[in-house]
């Protein structure tokens, strides 16, 4: 009799293992999964487009304002996003002043070859 009850209580508790372990692996999979579609929704855009950088020369008279109607691409909302993005990039302030002959990286976007 004690060895039935014995036995009785070691499967019990071999059965609560199995399903912790069934239910900590499903929801590992589901975790799994999930970030993986978040890694990808941003190609839906376009899988054709990359973004770069290049470095340009300052000149008498730029500013980050007309160097962004110049290099940006479609990929930016606005001038103004690019701006503060090509800011970010070279670790401008907003009240920093473009010295010419200096160089700035700017990011664009191309097609795949």
């Amino acid at each position: 009799m004690r060895k039935s009850r014995r036995t009785g209580k070691k499967r019990d508790m071999q059965r609560k293992h199995l399903l912790f372990l069934m239910i900590f692996l499903t929801v590992l999979l589901i975790v799994l999964l999930s970030v993986r579609g978040f890694a990808y929704a941003d190609e839906s855009i376009d899988n054709n487009r990359v973004k770069l950088y290049r470095s340009i020369t300052i000149y008498a008279g730029d500013s980050l304002e007309n160097l962004s109607t110049t290099y940006m691409t479609p990929e930016y909302a606005d001038p103004m996003s690019y701006a503060k993005e090509v800011a970010f990039i070279n670790h401008m302030n907003s009240d920093d002043k473009l010295i010419p002959g200096n160089h700035l990286i700017i990011p664009y976007y191309t097609d795949l070859q």
